[in-house]
């Protein structure tokens, strides 16, 4: 009864993947970070520790950061060949919780060179159990799931889940920070 569970189980996830899946061709991407609750220097070991870390390190000259003007925020530039894995699990890595609230915010934002309803927006699902998902809406209001454990396979494994998120909600959450000009690319409705 065992091995028929496992093998239906497995089937069942490979349907999933199938209806849901979202394929990435994340070279054609820009990928952007946006950070707060943190100072330069400590954004940038942290940065330096992720690196050390992962599957697929990053010369910390990769990453361009700079202070968001007129606000506490910083903006990380990350090189062009960043992969999809290292992209989101350095989002995730760079949002810090205490006593059940951020400490460190970090909102991962991927543009597409050529097709703006691909572009994306991700942020650590709070509600995830281990911290291991991000969530969020692309461009062309769809909702987005990431389970970082899984997102080293071929094109990534960014599903379409209905998380809560649209270009509406996602653009009030980000100029509830003043981050209006972030917010104006999400599509409006």
């Amino acid at each position: 009864m065992g091995l028929f569970n496992f093998f239906e189980n497995k089937r069942k996830k490979e349907e999933e993947m199938a209806r849901y899946h979202i394929p990435v061709k994340f070279h054609h991407y820009t990928k952007e970070i946006l950070v707060r609750g943190v100072d330069r220097e400590t954004l940038m070991a942290l940065i330096r520790e992720e690196m050390e870390v992962t599957d697929e390190p990053m010369p910390i000259e990769s990453f361009q950061v700079e202070a968001v003007k007129d606000s506490d925020w910083y903006h990380i530039h990350c090189a062009d060949n960043f992969d999809f894995y290292g992209f989101h699990h350095l989002v995730n890595w760079l949002y810090k919780y205490e006593e059940d609230r951020p400490v460190i915010m970090a909102i991962g934002l991927a543009k597409h060179s050529y097709k703006d309803e691909a572009s994306y927006y991700v942020v650590q699902d709070i509600e995830s159990k281990w911290g291991d998902t991000l969530v969020g809406v692309m461009n062309n209001d769809k909702a987005l799931s990431i389970y970082l454990p899984g997102c080293s396979v071929e094109g990534g494994n960014m599903m379409a889940k209905d998380n809560g998120l649209n270009g509406v909600k996602m653009r009030q959450y980000l100029a509830s920070y003043n981050l209006e000009a972030m917010a104006s690319n999400i599509k409006k409705q």
